[in-house]
């Protein structure tokens, strides 16, 4: 009998383990970008930002849109298409942290292991070994650092203003830290406040949802390029408050004004 009932439980808890990895398989479809896909003006904000975080040299870059029209999606995004040969890439995904909490946080992506707070107590130490690593482990393949900031507009205008002075760590022909900044429309108030790091915006994008047309369009080129069970996965996800049909594959447009090159400044608006 006890024999019996401990194959009973052994069955349940494989029968949960099996429903568990199938969920977080489809977890991890969603928040892939290559499963959503992504609409043109969102694509356009990734080859932008994507030229700015190559070319290490063209200033700060900037993405803004109301909450649920994408900004994580590019983000992640861009992560992905970033060539290690070119840049390592650090992602802070709260912009709640205050600067020298973020310079932790920086400083442990790059080491690969928790740099704690008792070993470097104070904001000159920080920044003392965010640039040695940066000489030793960055620039020294010939690469740069690219800092991702989400959330930057719950970022405070200090904590704003010291992540845009991380630009001056330098050599004479290199910028060692390129930081693209991701937050609601409110950050753009913040940076106003900042005329310093303003200036040094290179990039700049404004995500806004689609017309009906432009939604019917790129609902229909997501679907194309899913599988049933990926659709299947997407159809249960809410769709924003402004969306229409396909708005949960993506829900924004931006057109860009041509660059001649990375040194004038790019602005991408939504319509």
């Amino acid at each position: 009998m006890n024999a019996l009932a401990d194959e009973t439980v052994l069955w349940l808890h494989r029968d949960r383990a099996e429903l568990l990895v199938r969920a977080a398989d489809a977890f991890r479809e969603v928040r892939d970008p290559g499963t959503l896909g992504l609409a043109a003006g969102q694509q356009r904000a990734v080859e932008g930002l994507l030229g700015l975080a190559s070319d290490g040299s063209a200033g700060c870059g900037l993405l803004t849109a109301p909450a649920g029209l994408g900004k994580t999606l590019v983000r992640t995004s861009l992560q992905r298409q970033l060539a290690p040969a070119r840049c390592a890439t650090v992602v802070v995904e709260s912009g709640l942290l205050d600067f020298d909490d973020l310079l932790l946080e920086v400083l442990s992506q790059l080491r690969g292991e928790r740099v704690m707070p008792a070993q470097l107590p104070g904001r000159y130490e920080r920044l003392a070994e965010l640039k040695s690593a940066l000489v030793s482990e960055v620039v020294a393949t010939g690469r740069h650092l690219v800092l991702l900031l989400d959330d930057a507009d719950r970022a405070s205008t200090a904590t704003l203003d010291a992540v845009g002075a991380l630009m001056n760590l330098s050599s004479d022909r290199h910028t060692f830290v390129v930081p693209v900044l991701f937050g609601q429309p409110s950050l753009r108030q913040s940076l106003a406040r900042l005329p310093a790091l303003r200036q040094r915006v290179g990039a700049q994008f404004t995500l806004q949802a689609l017309d009906a047309a432009e939604s019917r369009a790129s609902s229909t080129s997501c679907a194309g390029s899913r599988s049933g069970a990926q659709r299947n996965t997407a159809a249960a996800l809410p769709r924003t408050s402004t969306s229409t049909p396909g708005a949960h594959c993506s829900s924004t447009a931006a057109r860009l004004h041509p660059p001649s090159t990375w040194a004038s400044r790019h602005e991408g608006t939504a319509t």
